[in-house]
């Protein structure tokens, strides 16, 4: 099944220098979860479809672990 990897920023992201990796299956719906939770509304900055998105997402966040905020 086709899916997305997101990456997103807002300001708080950006004043902790912090990328927010993500995986979803409907990028609009994704999105609109983050309107209650971003005080300043961010964006994504690169989206990217895939097949297995949670796989994918998956092995991205183990290979980035080290840099996990």
């Amino acid at each position: 099944m086709v899916g997305y990897i997101y990456l997103r920023l807002n300001l708080w992201f950006i004043q902790k220098n912090i990328v927010k990796l993500g995986e979803t299956e409907n990028v609009n719906d994704r999105n609109s979860t983050y309107i209650t939770s971003e005080p300043e509304r961010g964006e994504f900055i690169k989206i990217f479809e895939v097949e297995d998105s949670k796989l994918v997402e998956s092995k991205l966040k183990s290979w980035f672990s080290k840099y996990n905020y």
